[in-house]
């Protein structure tokens, strides 16, 4: 007993330790919805050159020119690359390239290149957006994931954890 007399010793560490561990599950859960909010929420749509504006992210699928032309700036087998607009006309655009994928899938990040590219070096442009559907499907997720978390972690009022209960009372029995 505490040295109030009402309760095991242990029965205030195991509720204090289950309020920690419902608080550290909600911010574990809070902060996987940013993560998916922050993520998933953009799509490219198809663009020309002239359409791009200076920030835009834009990825650019590379004709088999453009892939022999990059070589030597961002390495073999380069199938597209995906970068921030530095500028852009109706003949070339210019990235700065953040992450490139190979012809076998691999995506990997580049140093932040600037590259030039000309019309006969791109197969095909797009352009970032924010995805309408996308967002809504995060956003489903996200509270889908925090309701499950808040339940099975109690709602807060005291649940969870409960103190041991109290030993048996000892009798002594007569022989």
């Amino acid at each position: 007993m505490s040295s109030s007399g009402s309760r095991p010793v242990g029965a205030v560490r195991c509720n204090g330790a289950a309020r920690e561990t419902r608080a550290s599950r909600r911010w574990a859960c809070a902060t996987l919805a940013l993560a998916v909010l922050s993520t998933g929420c953009f799509t490219y749509v198809p663009a020309v050159p002239e359409a791009l504006r200076e920030g835009m992210n834009a990825q650019i699928q590379l004709s088999l020119d453009g892939s022999r032309d990059v070589l030597g700036v961002l390495g073999t087998d380069v199938r597209l690359v995906r970068g921030i607009v530095q500028s852009s006309s109706a003949d070339s655009v210019v990235l700065r390239v953040m992450d490139v994928q190979l012809f076998d899938g691999q995506v990997t990040s580049s140093n932040g290149t600037v590259v030039s590219f000309g019309r006969q070096q791109m197969a095909e442009m797009k352009r970032r957006v924010h995805s309408a559907g996308r967002t809504a499907a995060a956003v489903g997720l996200a509270i889908g994931a925090i309701v499950v978390v808040y339940v099975s972690a109690g709602s807060g009022s005291g649940g969870g954890i409960e103190p041991p209960p109290p030993p048996p009372p000892t009798s002594i029995i007569p022989r």
